[in-house]
């Protein structure tokens, strides 16, 4: 009879070690979900301070680091920490005073019963007549009343909050998270001491088929051994092959380089090692074309002949001391252009409000 009473103890005690066994694995379970959550969380604040303050990148890195450290050594030292029978039966006594020191003492005294000296005071019989009494007591116990998920709950309370913020995150800033990842991984890669900014410019960004361009770069921070243009066709910049030119130093933190120029619009940009210049685009734009030209010839007096008007082609004819309105309508519009004659004389021509260009010769 003792021995099923005594039996009836361990499997009360086993249930409430297994139940509380389930909330330790909740707790380490959320705990780490709550390190990874706050990992999430400060990136936001990684990626905006990383271009004002170098070291952002570092010091996420850090923090990301100490957050899941602590969020995987907690939970790994909760889960071996031992859960002993004696030690869960001084807890319930202390929830049930009713108890009294019934269910320790069963626990110490029954699997001594057969080893009592002579001069113990403690009979096999006082130890069995306990034993059943706490059999009983602990048969009208629920083991689940003494496992509380109370923790858990807060936990977990806590973890959808967080969680529903990082989700705010990543809908409100695409992209944060990849980003957040790429200082994670490059942290110390991105330092100021170890960053090279490039900044590339280009001696003109509208250009006529086949004229060269010249480009220069200059860098600040860490200085590159070479730099390279990487030409590549622009959006809407028809089959332009794509190409590397690599740059000449021209100074400490100078480089130079040429491009002989093409027939469609190109998209620049310099590399120095991993890091790149904001990429700048040339366009290549086709020369107008001059769609007609209309001259009106004005004949000096002594010719006795009346204005007349004609298109000429590029071709004038007149008599000495005429004075040739010429009008000239292009492809495309223009700001201005100037008439280029066979022996070097240039007029100006101005822009009229019908979208002519006009001259008087």
């Amino acid at each position: 009879m003792a021995e099923s009473s005594y039996q009836k103890i361990l499997d009360f005690l086993g249930r409430v070690l297994d139940g509380r066994l389930k909330v330790r694995r909740l707790e380490a379970a959320l705990i780490a979900a709550l390190a990874l959550l706050g990992v999430l969380l400060l990136a936001p604040a990684a990626v905006a301070l990383q271009p004002l303050f170098g070291y952002a990148a570092v010091a996420y890195l850090v923090l990301s680091l100490a957050l899941l450290g602590g969020g995987l050594a907690w939970p790994f030292l909760h889960l071996r920490r031992g859960l002993g029978r004696e030690s869960l039966a001084l807890e319930i006594e202390g929830e049930r005073p009713d108890l009294g020191s019934n269910l320790i003492s069963s626990l110490q005294l029954f699997p001594r019963k057969g080893r009592l000296g002579p001069d113990d005071p403690t009979s096999p019989e006082l130890i069995d007549a306990l034993v059943e009494e706490t059999g009983a007591q602990v048969q009208g116990l629920q083991p689940d009343s003494f496992v509380s998920y109370a923790a858990p709950r807060e936990m977990a309370r806590l973890a959808r909050w967080l969680g529903a913020a990082v989700l705010a995150c990543a809908l409100l800033w695409p992209g944060l998270y990849p980003r957040a990842g790429y200082l994670l991984v490059n942290a110390f890669d991105l330092m100021p001491s170890r960053i090279t900014h490039v900044f590339l410019t280009a001696s003109a960004e509208r250009v006529l088929p086949g004229s060269p361009v010249a480009f220069e770069v200059r860098t600040e921070g860490r200085k590159p051994d070479r730099v390279t243009l990487e030409i590549a066709p622009a959006a809407g910049g028809g089959d332009a092959p794509a190409g590397r030119l690599a740059m000449e130093k021209a100074g400490e933190d100078r480089f130079r380089a040429n491009w002989a120029g093409g027939e469609h619009d190109v998209r620049v940009t310099a590399w120095a090692g991993r890091f790149r210049s904001v990429p700048v685009e040339v366009k290549v734009v086709q020369p107008p074309e001059v769609a007609g030209i209309e001259v009106v010839y004005f004949p000096p007096e002594y010719t006795g002949l009346k204005a007349s008007r004609g298109e000429e082609g590029g071709h004038i004819r007149t008599y000495l001391g005429s004075t040739v309105h010429v009008r000239v309508r292009a492809d495309r519009p223009l700001k201005e252009a100037v008439l280029a004659m066979a022996d070097g004389w240039r007029v100006p021509l101005k822009l009229a409000k019908d979208g002519a260009l006009e001259g008087v010769l």
